[in-house]
């Protein structure tokens, strides 16, 4: 066990200089997750997204105080139809812009599993994903096509062909984490 945590303080200490997945040391084994960048496209897009689900709420409201046109049947009825749809739409494109595309993996030593977490943009858990140690049929990193260096890493279950999409980053940074979490795995579960 004190091998253990002198690897995952390696890990926390090797992972201070890394862009995409920072790890951090915990008690019971180590956690890393994606940065938040700071003014990235992704980031840029979500704001967008929020202004433009503002805008669609606000006009919801705002569509009253347009002078009334008859287009066909009862106005008010049209009016109340358009300030409903407006508004769901705004509320549907707001509510997905909040929620966030970060995600964090927790090895957890002394429970011997592994958690994947998807977390919003105010660092709450969004949902939980454990998966026992013993259950892990292998874990990868896919390389995406097209993409200069960028990657996922992959954990596939041993009871079914599905597979979980632990974490997104840079290529190389994600094969050093691969490379950590299996050797930090056969440590705790030897094969």
């Amino acid at each position: 066990m004190n091998a253990m945590n002198g690897v995952a303080h390696s890990l926390a200490q090797d992972g201070a200089d890394w862009k995409s997945p920072p790890s951090k040391e915990d008690k019971r084994g180590y956690q890393v997750s994606n940065t938040r960048s700071g003014l990235s496209i992704g980031s840029g897009v979500d704001a967008v997204a929020r202004f433009v689900g503002v805008l669609l709420v606000l006009g919801a409201l705002i569509q009253w105080t347009v002078p009334r046109v008859d287009l066909s049947g009862n106005v008010v009825h049209n009016q109340i139809m358009l300030s409903i749809a407006f508004s769901v739409i705004g509320m549907a494109i707001y509510a997905y812009a909040i929620r966030g595309h970060r995600s964090e993996i927790v090895l957890d030593i002394r429970k011997g599993e592994i958690t994947v977490n998807q977390l919003t943009r105010q660092d709450r858990v969004r949902s939980s994903t454990t998966v026992p140690l013993s259950r892990i049929k292998s874990i990868y990193v896919r390389r995406k096509a097209g993409i200069e260096d960028t990657a996922t890493l992959q954990i596939r279950h041993k009871d079914s062909n599905s597979e979980i999409c632990a974490i997104r980053g840079d290529y190389q940074e994600l094969e050093d984490l691969h490379r950590q979490l299996c050797h930090d795995i056969r440590m705790v579960r030897p094969i």
